[in-house]
């Protein structure tokens, strides 16, 4: 016996070089720096204790700074486990 359905929380960060040009009324300016962007997700994953085909949903979330554009992407995972 056990438990087959598992439920996961996640988080995490991507550290990130930005840099880019801004010009407006004939003045121009550039910028650049590193970053970190935090990301957070969560996911369901059903695997049977005895072994025997899983899967696992999972979805994360990019939380853009100020500004920048926010993004979101799911996973999809398929496999077979076989018991010890």
């Amino acid at each position: 016996g056990g438990m087959n359905h598992k439920f996961e929380a996640l988080g995490g960060a991507i550290l990130a070089f930005v840099s880019g040009t801004v010009s407006a009324s004939g003045a121009s300016g550039a910028f650049s720096g590193n970053g970190a962007v935090p990301i957070v997700g969560g996911g369901y994953r059903y695997q049977p204790h005895d072994g025997g085909f899983f899967f696992r949903l999972t979805g994360y979330y990019i939380i853009a700074p100020s500004g920048g554009t926010s993004a979101g992407w799911a996973g999809l995972t398929l496999g077979y486990a076989f018991s010890g």
